[in-house]
């Protein structure tokens, strides 16, 4: 029994690891990559901006990070934006 909790634990460790390396490897692609990428969370705020979106952007390093995805839009343009975004979280296969 104790052998098999151990076995268990030591599996939860690798995958742990596992991911972290793979999270670390994504990480590095998105900052490293020309394309400009936003992450945006549940409450529509940007949890990461890499230099080409701050650049895109004009926006200082780590500008962005906290704010409403809302803010990344033209005024004249936010609410087109936003319905396009909100339309492709509820079905991603749509178009914006």
């Amino acid at each position: 029994r104790a052998v098999r909790a151990f076995d268990e634990s030591f599996e939860r460790t690798r995958r742990l690891r596992e991911l972290a390396v793979s999270e670390a490897r994504l990480a590095a692609t998105l900052r490293a990559s020309f394309d400009a990428v936003l992450a945006v969370d549940e409450r529509e705020r940007i949890v990461f901006c890499n230099a080409a979106a701050e650049r895109l952007l004009r926006a200082a390093p780590g500008g962005l990070t906290g704010r409403h995805v809302g803010a990344v839009a033209a005024p004249e343009h936010r609410e087109r934006m936003l319905a396009g975004y909100r339309r492709f979280v509820a079905e991603p296969r749509t178009a914006l």
